[in-house]
């Protein structure tokens, strides 16, 4: 539709197009720099990550590493210039779930949450000072929403408990 239009009125230095001719096909939270970040805790989750780490080396940039089964590995180096727009993206998307987080402190320590519904996780986030001008470090922790209870004593045997102990494991967790 807009096309057309531009086509019929080149001369025209603004369109009034209606909004509901266009189809939103994608969450908003998907695009530009947050669905960067998005697509790195699908990654993270998708690898059985715990945590996402953003480390600001000098003359390096913004170093991206999870934590796999205790095991820290880099996954990728963004520019600094990225990485500040990745880190404000997050940072911002942050302050809907942290009232008190300040957007714009790069100096001091922040703790901060996101919670992400769509994919049964919440983020707990921890904003460290780097040794980098403007820029801070970054852990993220992915946190399961629903809790994994064992569905039968097999299930507690398949981890490894004696059947005796497994008996009482699941009987504590039947009684809550």
């Amino acid at each position: 539709y807009y096309p057309s239009v531009k086509r019929k009125f080149p001369q025209a230095e603004v369109y009034i197009v209606p909004y509901y001719i266009f189809e939103i096909k994608e969450d908003i939270r998907s695009s530009g720099y947050l669905g960067v970040f998005l697509d790195i805790v699908k990654s993270a989750r998708k690898i059985g990550a715990t945590d996402i780490h953003f480390e600001s080396k000098p003359g390096v940039g913004l170093v991206l590493k999870f934590r796999v089964i205790g095991d820290v590995r880099t996954i990728k180096v963004f520019s600094f210039d990225k990485g500040r727009r990745i880190l404000k993206a997050i940072k911002e998307e942050a302050s809907r779930y942290t009232p008190n987080l300040d957007t714009e402190e790069w100096r001091e320590r922040q703790d901060a949450r996101i919670e992400l519904p769509e994919l049964k996780l919440d983020l707990r986030l921890a904003f460290t000072p780097s040794l980098v001008d403007g820029m801070q470090n970054l852990v993220v922790r992915l946190l399961l929403k629903s809790a994994l209870r064992p569905k039968g004593i097999e299930d507690l045997i398949a981890l490894g408990y004696e059947r005796e102990d497994a008996l009482v494991l699941y009987s504590a967790t039947e009684a809550r």
